[in-house]
């Protein structure tokens, strides 16, 4: 027999002994009881406490409310009987919102998510016998924002001048068992529709353990990339909770890992709705915006979780990093700058600032933003090669050379530092160091076309410079030497993610050919950081 089976034969047993009165009553606190009774000295802290908070209330409404006073009582009294057997696990949310309705919402003090309306019917004593009338209503939106539906009776009514007060726990119904149909206007549940009131405990005591244990094996799965498995387990907690916005938020983190971009977009969308403060959903929905080009929605994302929390120094940062893809550059230099107010020992903050300095056109700003980037992470190779760029500019040739060498010290792949070494090289005429540099570019890429063919140009200059040395007829002004073009170098590096697993995302080389001149066509020119503290890389 299931749990639903047996608790349903004890609601029978219960309707049963209702008709004569026989209830389980309450005795101790923290022990479940069918039957509260709240004597008047109990009453009176709820009562007075009804009171002054109707008055304030009064103040601002309109029409002044007599039942208003009982109203709020009503909810208070509910309250201290839920309290009695199941102040350990429940708590009231919200309780400002609800004085003036006909419920209360309750909530898992472990799971504020996992929320509980209990309902009043308050039916005429000389009817009490008659339990198929007593009747509870509730909307389907009721429903669906809840994941118990809790009834309450009383026989009596409840008014403020009564010696005590009687309450008895109808019964309970999860309402993932219920069907919500699009033509149904309201619920209706009668006795023998709820479960037994004592299996509550139990129902909500098995849930969370069943809700740990499906999120500790969702870690795990995650932990070792089974990212299917992680999101079966967060569907089997949305069975029971629709309305958890975490598990829809990591439930969209698992999809991204998986690839599906609409997938987790769809959660995150969901996590909003249900809470729309939800400053983390808002950035990974920002993130994804980003990954997928769609620039302006990933700034709207980013500039909602700031509304949330203005010390969001990730969300400044990406936002940042979107306002240079639009080509908004001193919006991003502002975000890059509070990033560094936020925390200035953040080198890479410091790193893509230099890079939009260096946009537009302040090289000394940029080379002190570099500087400090390498203050906080001397490993940081870009830098140096950004540096090496900028003194070149500057007409800074040894600082150049030794910022260049610097880079390749700490990456020895360092192509492009190679290759613009080669061209620094040929400029002061040390043609041998030149050739050195660019064999050893073309080496490390096979495919760098560029460096093979300024290598055998500077190799067929030099030929005939040696033919035209020993020429009677050679002058130094002739168009002989005026033949020999520089070659352009590489420009700074660009902005890419730079992930936690440290890995860099490299540009692929568009190479045209244009009329036998082989170049390699610009992209961007800075390599520019990116931080991801949640390791959202997909696999």
């Amino acid at each position: 027999m299931d749990w639903v089976a047996l608790l349903k034969n004890q609601q029978e047993d219960f309707i049963y002994r209702l008709k004569s009165e026989h209830f389980l009553s309450h005795r101790f606190k923290g022990v479940f009881g069918e039957s509260f009774v709240v004597n008047k000295n109990k009453a009176i802290p709820l009562i007075q406490s009804s009171e002054k908070l109707a008055e304030k209330l009064q103040e601002t409404l309109d029409n002044h409310d007599n039942q208003l006073t009982e109203n709020i009582f009503k909810n208070k009294l509910i309250k201290y009987c839920v309290n009695l057997s199941f102040g350990d696990l429940l708590v009231e949310v919200n309780p400002e919102q609800h004085f003036l309705d006909d419920f209360l919402i309750l909530a898992l003090k472990d799971n504020h998510n996992f929320r509980i309306i209990v309902k009043l019917v308050i039916a005429d004593s000389a009817n009490i016998a008659d339990f198929a009338d007593v009747k509870w209503f509730f909307t389907p939106e009721e429903v669906k924002s809840n994941q118990i539906v809790l009834c309450a009776f009383s026989g009596e009514d409840l008014t403020l001048n009564k010696s005590q007060y009687k309450i008895i726990f109808a019964g309970f119904l999860p309402t993932y068992t219920l069907n919500i149909s699009k033509r149904q206007n309201r619920f209706t549940f009668s006795f023998s529709h709820l479960l037994y009131m004592g299996g509550l405990k139990f129902y909500l005591t098995s849930y969370l353990d069943q809700k740990y244990d499906y999120l500790k094996q969702a870690s795990l799965h995650n932990n070792h990339g089974d990212y299917l498995s992680a999101i079966y387990c967060y569907d089997q907690v949305l069975k029971n909770n629709s309305i958890d916005y975490k598990v829809y938020l990591l439930r969209a983190i698992a999809k991204w890992k998986i690839g599906s971009q609409q997938g987790a977009l769809a959660d995150l969308n969901q996590a909003i709705i249900i809470y729309p403060k939800y400053d983390l959903a808002y950035h990974w929905r920002g993130y994804i915006k980003y990954k997928i080009q769609s620039y302006q929605e990933a700034i709207f994302d980013y500039t909602e979780e700031i509304k949330i929390n203005p010390l969001s120094i990730y969300a400044y940062y990406r936002r940042a990093l979107c306002y240079e893809k639009t080509n908004s550059l001193l919006k991003a230099f502002e975000d890059y700058s509070q990033v560094l107010i936020l925390n200035n020992n953040l080198y890479q903050g410091f790193y893509n600032r230099g890079n939009i300095r260096y946009e537009l056109g302040d090289k000394e700003g940029a080379l002190e933003d570099y500087r400090k980037a390498l203050q906080l992470n001397p490993s940081l190779a870009k830098a140096y090669y950004n540096l090496a760029i900028i003194y070149n500019d500057l007409g800074e040739i040894n600082q150049a050379i030794y910022n260049y060498k610097s880079a390749i010290n700490l990456v020895p792949n360092y192509v492009k530092a190679y290759y613009n070494l080669a061209i620094i090289y040929v400029d002061l005429g040390k043609y041998r160091q030149a050739i050195i540099h660019y064999d050893k570019a073309c080496e490390l890429d096979n495919e760098f076309i560029q460096a093979k063919y300024n290598k055998q140009f500077l190799l067929e200059y030099l030929r005939q410079e040696k033919q035209n040395k020993y020429n009677p007829e050679y002058n130094q002004n002739s168009e002989g030497k005026s033949k020999f073009k520089k070659p352009e170098q590489f420009t700074p590096e660009i902005t890419s993610d730079l992930l936690p697993e440290k890995e860099h995302h490299q540009d692929e080389k568009k190479i045209v050919v244009n009329n036998d001149i082989i170049k390699v066509q610009k992209e961007n020119n800075f390599d520019k950081i990116s931080i991801d503290p949640w390791n959202t890389k997909p696999r």
